[in-house]
């Protein structure tokens, strides 16, 4: 008889961020640190509990007026960090597009500006991740339930110890 994958909670900062109400026209700047305290307490809790927590985020930072993108790599440490406090497998997936993959999908949304999705790419494409990625996936051709359904398959796997991790 096989076991049931555990529960599963999808913590998204974007989502934490916008549930905030800060009275400014650009609130990511001073949201992102509030975002991800949320986010590493709830995932805490969660473990505690024997949930798949999986954790979506860009970790980066690109600032409308012009100034240089940050990537948030003491997040990336942080939310590792509270994996191996709770004695948890980590699963980090690396997600990656095409730049014109990622401008055409903000057309779809709107969501973002041409300039921020440009410098979080360029971020993406220069950094190295503070922890090694379970998961290296190209996103250009993949549909978003076909990925979500990918990320969550390799997190219950990890969790289940049925695939290796670090």
């Amino acid at each position: 008889m096989s076991e049931l994958p555990p529960p599963v909670a999808h913590l998204e900062i974007d989502q934490i961020v916008k549930t905030f109400e800060l009275g400014v026209v650009e609130p990511w700047e001073d949201a992102l640190p509030a975002a991800y305290d949320v986010a590493c307490v709830a995932a805490a809790a969660l473990l505690r509990r024997d949930f798949v927590v999986v954790f979506d985020s860009t970790f980066t930072y690109v600032p409308v007026d012009g100034r240089e993108p940050v990537f948030h790599e003491d997040q990336v440490t942080r939310l590792a960090d509270v994996a191996r406090d709770a004695e948890t497998p980590l699963t980090l997936a690396h997600l990656s597009a095409s730049l014109p993959e990622l401008l055409r999908r903000r057309e779809n949304t709107g969501r973002l500006t041409p300039a921020i999705i440009e410098g979080t790419h360029s971020l993406h494409e220069t950094v190295s991740l503070p922890v090694r990625p379970t998961l290296e996936l190209a996103t250009d051709e993949l549909e978003p339930a076909e990925l979500d359904e990918r990320v969550l398959a390799l997190a219950v796997r990890v969790a289940a110890g049925l695939e290796a991790h670090d």
